[in-house]
């Protein structure tokens, strides 16, 4: 039978095993929600991109197109 400091120690141990494995999902998650950040402005640059070229594809052509 284990003494309750025995216990105690065992809980120690497995409370600091998930404060590591919260802390590499942390990490992971981070990382995740960086590149997402990364494609969102990626994604953005292109849109706008296209977006002025059609504008000025269609002053070039004399056609006024609203964007909204």
């Amino acid at each position: 039978m284990t003494t309750n400091k025995e216990r105690i120690e065992i809980l120690e141990q497995g409370v600091g095993g998930l404060q590591d494995e919260v802390h590499k999902l942390r990490l992971r998650m981070n990382d995740r929600m960086q590149r997402l950040e990364d494609s969102l402005k990626a994604l953005s640059d292109v849109v706008l991109s296209l977006k002025a070229s059609q504008s000025s594809h269609s002053v070039k052509q004399g056609h006024m197109h609203q964007y909204q």
